[in-house]
């Protein structure tokens, strides 16, 4: 029940901006998606586990770890990172 004494003031959410430096992370043909790598134009390579793309070099780390294979293996039936042909 409304009184007159009530607030009904309706908040209102802001959605974050965030720079265009960082627009691309992750996205295909963007920056890797590791924050220490970052290369720009470099991140032709999906991740299958978090939906983020990355660089050659950051993929064959990312596909060499054991844990990784494994899981992947498992999971997908395949290696954890893919090649966007």
């Amino acid at each position: 029940m409304n009184t007159d004494n009530e607030n009904t003031e309706t908040k209102q959410c802001t959605i974050p901006s965030f720079s265009s430096s960082a627009d691309d992370k992750g996205e295909l043909n963007g920056k890797c998606n590791i924050t220490r790598c970052q290369k720009p134009n470099s991140a032709t390579w999906y991740n299958h586990s978090t939906r983020k793309h990355y660089c050659p070099s950051c993929t064959n780390r990312l596909n060499s770890d054991e844990f990784n294979r494994r899981d992947a293996m498992r999971m997908f039936g395949h290696d954890l990172c893919t090649e966007v042909v």
